[in-house]
């Protein structure tokens, strides 16, 4: 998940269980800031391939008192504990401070979130085990064949069902690319297991992309 989607993700949580105002990509120069009341600003410190870094920062009004704003971020971090996002990590709490320009007590706190482990789909073809993404596609159809009578009008006739596809994306390193490579040349068929499915099939198309990724698609024997 990418780092401006996570925040989105978190300025939603808070609006959904707080009834107060949430600013996301907070900055004073454009926003203006209540009076009076209780609000939270959210940014993101940093972001890459490994880690999201946010920044929350709970805002009470001066009458209220430090206690107020400690329960604020309390319960913003409670909330994001039981909001199932399973990649949040790294909760650092700083202490509270008044804030004289806001008049305001604010306490700041950095939440860290690491990227989700993508679910990996193991697909067997012969002697070889592809890990495949997310975004494979096994397809069953039938072929229906749709033709027009004078005397019954349209009519449907079921020749079957047609062969099954399998299509997707997986990495791989270079020699599995090459074994891969060379079993479509030869074009020959083999048993290919995949989510409780097991039928022969050839490897159709094999395309290599950047940093080890590979498109592919099977299609059964008939």
């Amino acid at each position: 998940m990418k780092a401006f989607e996570i925040l989105k993700k978190i300025v939603e949580i808070m609006q959904k269980n707080l009834k107060i105002s949430i600013y996301d990509n907070f900055s004073s120069k454009i926003v203006q800031l209540p009076i009076n009341e209780k609000f939270i600003t959210v940014e993101v410190c940093s972001g890459n391939a490994n880690k999201t870094l946010l920044a929350i920062s709970c805002y009470c009004p001066k009458p209220q008192g430090p206690k107020s704003c400690k329960e604020l971020t309390k319960k913003t971090i409670e909330i994001l504990n039981d909001s199932k996002i399973e990649t949040l990590n790294d909760v650092e709490i700083k202490n509270v401070i008044y804030d004289r320009f806001k008049g305001a007590y604010v306490q700041k706190c950095k939440i860290g979130f690491k990227p989700e482990k993508e679910k990996k789909i193991p697909i067997k073809f012969g002697n070889e085990e592809i890990f495949a993404k997310e975004d494979l596609t096994l397809k069953f159809s039938r072929n229906i064949s749709v033709y027009y009578s004078q005397l019954s009008g349209v009519q449907f006739k079921d020749l079957g069902k047609a062969l099954r596809k399998v299509c997707g994306s997986a990495v791989v390193d270079n020699l599995q690319f090459q074994r891969l490579s060379e079993l479509i040349f030869k074009g020959s068929s083999n048993f290919l297991t995949i989510e409780g499915q097991k039928f022969r099939a050839i490897l159709t198309l094999l395309e290599r992309k950047p940093k080890g990724e590979i498109f592919f698609n099977f299609l059964e024997v008939a």
